[in-house]
This record gives C-alpha cells, sequence and structure tokens, in this order.
C-alpha cells in the first residue's frame, strides 16, 4: 500500500527533470495526487525495465514518463535486434486502490486477465 511521504528527493535522484516537474505539479494538488503520480511513473519505468531485460538498475531515465499519458509508445533496442514499438501502459481500470500496475508489451500484443481471483482478489 501507498505509504504518505515526500517523492521529491526520489524523483530527483531518479527522474528526469520534466517528470520531476510533474510530480511537483501533482504535490500541489495533495499527497494522494503526488503518492498516485510518483508509483504511476515508477512502475511504468519498472515495466519498461523488465522488459528490455535489464531491471531497475539498466536506467529509470531511460523512459520519459513526465506527458502524464496512460499508454505511452517506445521504440526498444535489444542485442542490436531491429527496433519494436512496445506499449508501456499504466493499468488503472483494476480494483486497486492504493496499488500502481504498469505493463510494457510489444505493440499490439493483446492483453487479459483471466481471473483476479485466481491470485486471491476477493
Amino acid at each position: 500500500k501507498h505509504r504518505t511521504r515526500r517523492f521529491s528527493s526520489l524523483a530527483q535522484r531518479f527522474f528526469l527533470p520534466g517528470e520531476c516537474i510533474t510530480l511537483c505539479s501533482a504535490a500541489e494538488q495533495g499527497s494522494k495526487a503526488e503518492a498516485q503520480v510518483f508509483f504511476e511513473m515508477w512502475t511504468k519505468k519498472e515495466a519498461w525495465l523488465k522488459a528490455l531485460g535489464v531491471g531497475i538498475g539498466g536506467g529509470l531515465r531511460s523512459l520519459d514518463c513526465s506527458s502524464g499519458n496512460l499508454v505511452q509508445e517506445c521504440p526498444m533496442n535489444i542485442d542490436g535486434e531491429a527496433s519494436r514499438l512496445y506499449s508501456v501502459s499504466s493499468l488503472q481500470g483494476l480494483p486497486l486502490e492504493a496499488h500502481s500496475v504498469a505493463t510494457a508489451l510489444p505493440r499490439n500484443t493483446p492483453l487479459r486477465f483471466e481471473s483476479l481471483s485466481a491470485v486471491g482478489w476477493p
């Protein structure tokens, strides 16, 4: 569950300047808005870097999430292969309350959930 805290120091360390500005604007709307924007950006970056196969140590600044779009189209180059377009998405239609989920999938890859109850969802 998201805890209330100031995220500006983490953003300054790991995010791009435009993302820090976006986060600062959200903070002006309150701590709940700030947490939501921070975790949307963070989970998109995690999903992106995991899709690249490098994890968060691979460069959180390699994806710019400052636009606030739920879905971003990003070219991905892996080991000399031709660039593939990926969709990096925040999933907000799920009953997640205080949690954030994002995916990074090759463009036009269908995403479906068989059953949330299979993973312990009520």
